[in-house]
């Protein structure tokens, strides 16, 4: 382990684009500002023991028996949901493309049994 000493507004370079500097020193507590790219990541020693020890947990085994479920339940996933085609964009002349911010139009009255389409709001 590297020691070095510095007094406040001093700083310390880890390679070309890290810098340390200590901020100031109050009794028994030292604030220190750290300078890094967005890729390095830093934390608190204790926070970066507990994140890999969560890491650690979330990554092991489970044990897990199929015929511990209770009766009546399916023992896979359900099959995804199908996403719909995407529909090809109006041609010139023809109906206002909706913005896709907007939220879809429910078709409630073909439940009604008229089986004509709701009037467009637009």
């Amino acid at each position: 382990m590297l020691v070095l000493s510095r007094r406040e507004s001093q700083s310390i370079m880890i390679g070309k684009d890290i810098v340390i500097t200590v901020i100031s020193i109050r009794g028994d507590q030292v604030r220190i500002g750290i300078e890094a790219p967005r890729s390095v990541t830093v934390h608190r020693q204790e926070v970066a023991l507990a994140i890999e020890a969560a890491n650690r947990e979330a990554a092991a085994p489970v044990d897990f028996d199929p015929t511990s479920l209770p009766a009546g339940l399916p023992a896979g996933l359900p099959p995804a949901p199908r996403t719909p085609p995407a529909r090809p964009a109006p041609k010139k002349g023809g109906a206002p493309v909706r913005s896709a911010s907007a939220p879809p139009v429910r078709r409630t009255d073909r439940a009604a049994g008229s089986g004509a389409d709701p009037p467009d709001p637009g």
